[in-house]
């Protein structure tokens, strides 16, 4: 099953940002990681899978698999995902309907909009 997971390796603005100005990268950084979270959150839990659809979010019968997604951000990367001991056939659904994978295609476009503005923002603090 898809784990959607964000970092910030290979950045090299964003490592000299850092060197430079710690603070404002990582205020920076969690902003956008936040946003990406909210993003792919609307994503999974708003928009659920129709039945004989063909994408969507997370598929809805009783919502114990849709309320299961757990998400995690920390200073350098960011992850939304269902735990599998918490809900043992969400491998075996997600096979059948992948939703993550559909929700991270549709939500790609949003996403790097928040991330040129996350590396235009470094950029202009590099530049100061």
């Amino acid at each position: 099953m898809s784990v959607f997971k964000i970092t910030t390796k290979g950045f090299k603005s964003f490592e000299r940002a850092l060197k430079r100005n710690p603070q404002n990268t990582k205020r920076e950084l969690g902003d956008f990681f936040v946003d990406a979270m909210r993003i792919y959150n609307k994503g999974v839990i708003r928009n659920p899978w129709k039945v004989g659809g063909r994408g969507g979010g997370a598929p809805v019968d009783t919502g114990n698999l849709r309320d299961r997604h757990r998400r995690e951000i920390s200073t350098w990367s960011a992850k939304i995902f269902v735990n599998p001991s918490e809900v043992n056939y969400a491998l075996a659904v997600h096979k059948g309907r992948p939703w993550l994978d559909s929700v991270f295609k549709t939500s790609m476009s949003e996403v790097n909009k928040r991330a040129d503005k996350l590396l235009d923002n470094i950029t202009n603090d590099l530049a100061k």
